[in-house]
């Protein structure tokens, strides 16, 4: 109902992504300025960077039980890290304007929105086991973020 609001983290640098590990105990979200993947307690506590490296103006995250994923604005890719960072995947290239990522974890698919701007926006899903990217619907106008809603 919009009471009771909590301030968990507070000194963000354009913080623009967000996304839950409810399992794990823990808030990640991007910071596309910093260039910075970040995690923390879902009360706050303990915050850490989980990517550092091989990111660039990270937003739209997702994460699943084994990884995060995000969109690399300033390389116009998809990526994914471990949970606690580690090696950086490329997973997806050649975007436009990439705005967000979700993962079906039971079809391993990712959905992704790229914004387009010289051309209509259009959803993508790729394939996580064979890498193949299908354009699923274009002609959007200017999508934005989208949220993948499971069971």
């Amino acid at each position: 109902d919009g009471s009771s609001v909590e301030t968990l983290v507070t000194g963000l640098s354009f913080g623009i992504g967000l996304a839950l590990d409810l399992s794990g105990g823990k808030v990640y979200w991007s910071e596309e300025t910093a260039n910075v993947i970040r995690r923390a307690n879902l009360d706050g506590t303990s915050v850490e960077d989980v990517v550092t490296s091989d990111v660039s103006m990270p937003r739209g995250l997702t994460v699943t039980q084994s990884h995060v994923y995000w969109v690399d604005r300033g390389t116009q890719t998809v990526r994914r890290a471990g949970l606690g960072g580690g090696a950086v995947e490329v997973l997806a290239s050649g975007f436009l304007f990439l705005q967000d990522v979700d993962v079906d974890v039971d079809t391993q698919i990712a959905y992704i929105i790229d914004d387009g701007v010289a051309s209509p926006g259009t959803i993508y899903t790729l394939d996580l086991a064979t890498g193949v990217l299908t354009e699923l619907v274009t002609g959007l106008g200017n999508p934005k973020h989208g949220v993948l809603w499971g069971p």
